[in-house]
């Protein structure tokens, strides 16, 4: 069941003032979350962290996972990774 797990960054978040040298790495999905939001979460862990943050890229290849979004839509696999190196490439710039 997936509401009875942490959501990932904020664990990423608290774990960050309990470290100091371990790398703190979350999975975002690229098919349903904004490059702004994305880079914003992931520059605040880093700051956090200070320099330790990372991103596991993902597309989501389950169509039930857009309903977890509120969206319709599915991609197809071409069009999930063409738009998931976009993604990454404005996430980059951003953060």
């Amino acid at each position: 069941h997936y509401l009875n797990r942490l959501e990932p960054l904020t664990l990423l978040s608290a774990l960050a003032v309990s470290t100091r040298h371990i790398g703190l790495v979350g999975t975002l999905t690229t098919s349903y979350n904004s490059p702004y939001n994305v880079a914003r979460r992931l520059a605040s862990l880093d700051l956090i962290s200070k320099g330790r943050a990372g991103w596991n890229v993902v597309t989501s290849g389950d169509a039930g996972t857009a309903g977890n979004y509120s969206r319709d839509e599915h991609y197809d696999y071409a069009t999930r990774y063409g738009r998931a190196a976009e993604h990454v490439q404005v996430v980059q710039g951003l953060w």
